[in-house]
């Protein structure tokens, strides 16, 4: 097997360099996490209108994400 198909000769990008695997495998799952957070939040804030919420009185008034 020659060692120009082996994975230490493929260059890294410049913020690459430096970074343990297990840094890289953090990022990976920081960055996988904010996506999916991103995401939960877009689907909540289409249904927000059709979430009601009983306030005091017994008034019902929409779920707002912002508050």
């Amino acid at each position: 097997m020659s060692k120009e198909g082996s994975l230490e000769n493929v260059p890294m990008r410049e913020s690459e360099k430096g970074l343990t695997r297990r840094q890289m495998f953090g990022m990976a799952i920081a960055t996988s996490l904010v996506v999916a957070e991103s995401g939960i939040l877009t689907v909540l804030s289409k249904y927000e209108q059709k979430i009601p919420v009983r306030t005091r009185g017994n008034r019902f008034k929409k779920l707002s994400l912002h508050n």
